[in-house]
């Protein structure tokens, strides 16, 4: 968050020198490494080795899903978030995701389904994903206002929204683009 990403590597490294077995380390350091571009094959890594160390989190599998499809490989995060819904019904980000997915698809029907379900459990404050959710299902307004709130919340979710897929469906609103820049 102090922008030393130098020492913050270091700092994950060392977390799993010292207890190789902690998931939650390497899901971090996943983390880490998928907001660089150019370090999306080693934060797959690191996430695929949280989910052997600890195969029920839910968390660690969305996220994978999430850097899978922004590599465009749909078909594998599918099934990524799929397993992530199953471990946790309660979840909404995998049925966000799954809905993004099936919409790309063009199955409309198993889009809405996943679209609804991911509203249910969605808070009403998580103006971020209920945009994504509202630029999914076609509904402009709704996703902009939402964008907006996000963006007046959290300025960096300007970053996020730019390359977010689940924006491709409004993105060349002249609205978006007054949200978050061009």
């Amino acid at each position: 968050d102090e922008n030393r990403k130098t020492e913050a590597e270091e700092y994950y490294r060392k977390a799993i020198e010292l207890n190789p077995q902690d998931a939650n380390a390497y899901y971090n350091f996943g983390l880490f490494l998928s907001k660089d571009e150019n370090r999306k094959t080693e934060a797959e890594e690191y996430y695929r080795k949280a989910i052997e160390l600890d195969p029920q989190d839910a968390k660690t599998y969305n996220n994978l899903g999430v850097l899978l499809f922004k590599q465009d490989k749909i078909d594998e995060a599918k099934t990524v978030f799929e397993t992530s819904a199953k471990i946790d019904e309660n979840f909404p980000h995998p049925q966000l995701n799954l809905a993004g997915i099936y919409k790309r698809k063009g199955d409309f029907e198993e889009s809405q389904k996943y679209a609804f379900k991911a509203r249910d459990l969605l808070k009403d404050d998580d103006f971020y994903n209920l945009a994504c959710l509202s630029a999914i299902l076609e509904e402009k307004d709704e996703a902009l206002k939402y964008l907006k709130l996000a963006v007046e919340r959290d300025s960096s979710k300007k970053l996020l929204a730019k390359t977010d897929p689940d924006f491709d469906w409004i993105r060349d609103d002249e609205r978006f683009q007054e949200i978050v820049g061009k």
